[in-house]
């Protein structure tokens, strides 16, 4: 017999209950083509990782006034202000800058692949 649609809709996401630091092996993914990430709340970013950082800013609040620079760097900070996680966001482009936030934000155990 087929699984109910609607109860399976109603469980919530399997990575939003258990959240594990990536390995190194994740990092090596990260710019090798698209990525997938699962933040703790369950919601799925897809693609480069800076379509993922352009998207994560997309439903942030209160930081249309940042440009995707900005946007890291704000990420970074609040990570550590209100996680206590440093996260290595230096790069010599905005394409380098998302690569590493979704490398350590991987690596963190911030997001999980």
């Amino acid at each position: 017999m087929p699984a109910d649609p609607l109860r399976l809709l109603a469980q919530p996401p399997k990575a939003a209950t258990a959240m594990k630091p990536a390995n190194s092996n994740t990092e090596a993914l990260v710019g090798l083509g698209p990525t997938r990430i699962v933040m703790r709340d369950g919601r799925v970013f897809e693609g480069t990782p800076l379509e993922i950082v352009r998207d994560m800013k997309f439903i942030a609040f209160g930081v249309d006034h940042l440009d995707l620079d900005g946007y890291i760097t704000w990420v970074a900070a609040n990570a550590q202000k209100f996680e206590g996680v440093v996260l290595e966001t230096d790069g010599p482009t905005t394409e380098e800058r998302a690569r590493r936030l979704v490398e350590a934000m991987l690596r963190t155990g911030l997001a999980a692949p």
